[in-house]
């Protein structure tokens, strides 16, 4: 990791936020950004003066960051993890292939509306080979590659002690208690215990490409552009289904009988 320790021969937690900031920026730790102020009239720009400044930290090292917390809490992320595969996997024990497909979908679905950010849902407009645009939803693995990217954010923006630790190469300072202490890493832990479980179903079942979490595949994803829209759309919190729903999803779907 590479920041892991970039400043382990400084007492972060000594300074005070000015000294902090003076420091992170020296360091090119942390940048300036333009915060807009928009409405759906008025095109944001810097002549409207309807923008702040803020200082935040770059992208290479929240993810870094971001990374060694998923790798500190991996044990954790494992345990959430099952608690989504176990019952998926007694529900479909003895099913014939197609029937565990079809449960697996909905599991996927359901897993990953659970995680991902559930106020708004992305739409894209792509083109054509005719050159036309067509409308195209954004995928569950694309809505969790954006779930990660906001949940690095914050996890230095939430729980900036964190950040000064590992800065600090303070791996002991990351210890159990922290999962019920800080709201962020607690978040953040059943997220990725979630991404792990559709990562697996998707794997097994190939419901889309994974352009986004196979090593193998991946490729730097562009932040959504402004040909992106957000449809701003409300959702109730998604909860696993219960033994019964499961039993009543399968009699009234797979079980049905057949035209």
């Amino acid at each position: 990791m590479k920041f892991f320790g970039k400043l382990k021969h400084i007492d972060l937690i000594s300074l005070d936020e000015e000294e902090k900031i003076k420091l992170y920026t020296k360091r090119r730790l942390f940048a300036k950004r333009h915060v807009y102020s928009v409405s759906l009239k008025i095109k944001a720009n810097k002549s409207n003066n309807n923008f702040k400044v803020v200082l935040e930290p770059k992208r290479n090292l929240f993810l870094d960051y971001y990374g060694f917390l998923k790798d500190n809490y991996i044990r954790s992320i494992k345990d959430e993890c099952m608690l989504y595969l176990h019952p998926f996997n007694e529900i479909t024990f003895g099913m014939e292939k197609m029937d565990v497909k079809r449960v697996a979908r909905q599991y996927y679905l359901h897993i990953a509306g659970t995680i991902k950010e559930k106020s708004i849902k992305w739409v894209r407009f792509d083109p054509t080979a005719k050159g036309t645009k067509r409308i195209v939803n954004s995928t569950p693995l694309e809505d969790c590659y954006d779930k990660r990217t906001t949940l690095a954010m914050r996890a230095i923006q939430e729980h900036r002690e964190g950040m000064e630790h590992f800065l600090m190469s303070k791996k002991e300072y990351f210890n159990s208690k922290l999962i019920d202490t800080v709201p962020i890493i607690n978040e953040l832990i059943k997220f990725e215990g979630g991404l792990q479980s559709i990562l697996a179903l998707n794997e097994d079942f190939s419901f889309e490409e994974d352009v986004y979490f196979n090593v193998n595949m991946a490729k730097e994803i562009e932040p959504l552009d402004s040909v992106n829209r957000m449809l701003g759309k409300k959702s109730k919190k998604a909860t696993m289904p219960t033994d019964q729903e499961a039993k009543e999803y399968l009699i009234n779907t797979l079980f049905r009988k057949r035209d």
